[in-house]
């Protein structure tokens, strides 16, 4: 009975060895792709939202997302971010939730979502954006807006 015991506890503390080994190699891994996906999605909030450029979602835009914009549609809602509050004169700190995953059909894939809150001229504006990497390029699946508070006279969204 003595020997069943330390051989469990040895699977025991081997199983937790290989936890703790794992979860230094997802920090490792997710350190910088945190870090990076920190970076273009400020990058791309302050490049839409400074002045509300339909451009600047349609060039960052995945293929996915480029389907089912329409541009019509898309120049509206961003005429009626810059009626409603103005153009971005600061972009808060960015929270991200990054998460990569490897597989055999699309290789390796970095997923993340963004939030932050933009004080704009005549108001704030918390976004969401969600991004993604593949093949060295990040790319926005959704971008998201919701005026929080707006100066009398702006227009609400």
């Amino acid at each position: 009975m003595k020997k069943f015991l330390m051989f469990l506890g040895g699977v025991f503390l081997c199983v937790i060895v290989l936890f703790i080994g794992l979860a230094i190699f997802m920090s490792v891994q997710l350190g910088p792709a945190n870090k990076e996906a920190t970076a273009y999605a400020r990058e791309s909030i302050e490049a839409i939202a400074t002045a509300w450029n339909s451009d600047a979602v349609y060039e960052r835009a995945s293929a996915e997302l480029k389907e089912t914009l329409k541009e019509g549609d898309l120049v509206a809602l961003m005429s009626q971010g810059a009626r409603a509050v103005g153009d971005l004169e600061a972009l808060g700190e960015l929270s991200c939730f990054t998460n990569i995953s490897t597989t055999t059909g699309n290789g390796k894939v970095t997923l993340s979502q963004c939030t932050a809150t933009g004080a704009h001229q005549r108001g704030s504006v918390d976004y969401r954006i969600n991004i993604e990497k593949r093949a060295d390029s990040w790319e926005i699946n959704g971008f998201h807006f919701t005026v929080t508070k707006s100066e009398e006279g702006a227009v609400e969204i």
